[in-house]
């Protein structure tokens, strides 16, 4: 549903992480999982205790930075 919203406002190609909230209810662990190729696909974390909050601010700076071809000390 998300992506099919993302391709009818011309939003597709924006890079996305998957967050996965509410860990704290499962035996899951705060992580980022990437793919393949080592790109960030996914981050694991619970809003309500805070654990994994750190994870998604680095992911978005890394996103961030290569998406824009930033210096990592810019960031």
């Amino acid at each position: 549903a998300v992506s099919a919203v993302l391709n009818e406002i011309g939003a597709l190609s924006v890079p996305q992480i998957m967050v996965w909230n509410k860990i704290d209810l499962t035996a899951a662990s705060p992580a980022i999982e990437r793919d393949d190729c080592g790109n960030i696909s996914a981050v694991r974390l619970s809003a309500h205790s805070g654990a994994g909050l750190s994870l998604l601010r680095d992911a978005l700076a890394e996103v961030a930075i290569r998406q824009h071809d930033l210096p990592a000390a810019a960031a």
